[in-house]
C-alpha cells in the first residue's frame, strides 16, 4: 500500500465541508489540523498583499523569468 499526504488550504467552511464529504465518499481517511499559522509569517503575507494592492509590485511575464 502506498500512502500519500495531501494538504488543502480552504478559505471557507463550505469548501472544507465539501472536501471532507468527498474524502468520506471515497473512503479516504483524513485528519484536520487546526493549528494557527505562525503570526510572523501571516504578518509578512499581509504586508506583501498591501504592497501589491498599492501598486508597489512589478509584474514579470512567465517567459521572462529566466532571462
Amino acid at each position: 500500500m502506498i500512502m500519500e499526504t495531501l494538504k488543502f488550504y480552504s478559505d471557507s467552511h463550505e469548501k472544507t465541508e465539501l472536501l471532507k464529504a468527498a474524502a468520506k465518499a471515497l473512503q479516504i481517511s483524513f485528519e484536520i489540523n487546526k493549528e494557527p499559522n505562525n503570526p510572523e509569517f501571516v504578518d509578512k503575507i499581509e504586508e506583501r498583499r498591501e504592497q501589491f494592492d498599492n501598486g508597489q509590485d512589478k509584474m514579470i511575464a512567465i517567459e521572462d523569468l529566466w532571462k
